[in-house]
């Protein structure tokens, strides 16, 4: 099911999962009067299949004032239920910060079963966001949400209370709107689970992060599938294909990325 956040307000789905908020030039306009009028993030939320029920996996949506960033992120405000967002048994999958129209906007999924993430939150600039990946992925940590942030670069990484030897090496991409399918593709071709996808609409600069346990270059499966096409997202999930991004054309097209 398709739906969006209207610049403030949120949505909270039991039993499901969903995309991160969709790759697109068009969610925000650079300065909004008056704030808080003049974003829209677009994302799909898919529940769970009644066999897949006991993973108890929920996933929310939700947005804000920049001004009220990342303190929301500390409570149930945004998607107005489940825990907050940067609860332990959460982990946030995509980012939009948005200071120019006074917005942000973030995707989580959370579970029932145990949990025990540790969310860790960094502002670099871009020329140190790659060795800041290398040291988080030497220190057992994935990146999974990643935006601009003005001129700098603010980005989640978590660690897992039941895993804290396992190194990552950790790969940042960049790319245009047009260009992502075939950057995400090459990333995958090298082994990398493509775990945080952002960057600015306004700009159209994008960041892919890719991350493999460290020494793992074996080729990870990857399809794309276009809303015009014959093979369709569906299917692929059907077959274990997870979503790990949505591109939005400027026709409004979209192109799905996946990955296994």
């Amino acid at each position: 099911m398709q739906s969006g956040i209207p610049s403030r307000g949120g949505f909270y789905f039991g039993l499901s999962i969903g995309t991160p908020l969709y790759l697109s030039t068009g969610n925000c306009i650079a300065v909004s009067p008056p704030p808080g009028a003049g974003c829209s993030w677009i994302f799909s939320q898919f529940y769970l299949p009644s066999q897949l029920a006991s993973l108890g996996l929920s996933t929310g949506y939700g947005g804000d004032f920049f001004t009220n960033f990342p303190a929301e992120l500390q409570t149930t405000n945004l998607g107005g239920a489940g825990n907050p967002p940067s609860a332990p048994n959460s982990v946030i999958t995509s980012l939009d910060i948005e200071p120019g129209a006074n917005l942000f906007a973030a995707s989580w999924t959370q579970t029932t079963q145990g949990g025990g993430f540790d969310m860790s939150m960094q502002t670099v600039s871009p020329a140190d966001l790659q060795a800041a990946a290398t040291q988080e992925g030497a220190h057992s940590r994935v990146i999974t949400a990643i935006s601009y942030n003005a001129n700098q670069v603010t980005y989640l990484s978590y660690g897992w209370q039941s895993d804290t030897s396992t190194v990552y090496e950790t790969q940042v991409a960049t790319a245009t709107l047009a260009t992502i399918p075939a950057v995400a593709a090459n990333l995958a071709s090298n082994g990398y689970i493509i775990t945080a996808t952002g960057g600015s609409g306004i700009n159209n600069s994008f960041f892919l992060v890719g991350t493999r346990v460290q020494g793992d270059t074996i080729a990870r499966p990857f399809m794309s599938a276009s809303q015009l096409g014959t093979t369709y997202v569906g299917t692929l999930m059907q077959q274990g294909y997870a979503i790990v991004a949505t591109v939005q054309g400027s026709d409004g097209l979209l192109t799905w990325l996946t990955e296994r």
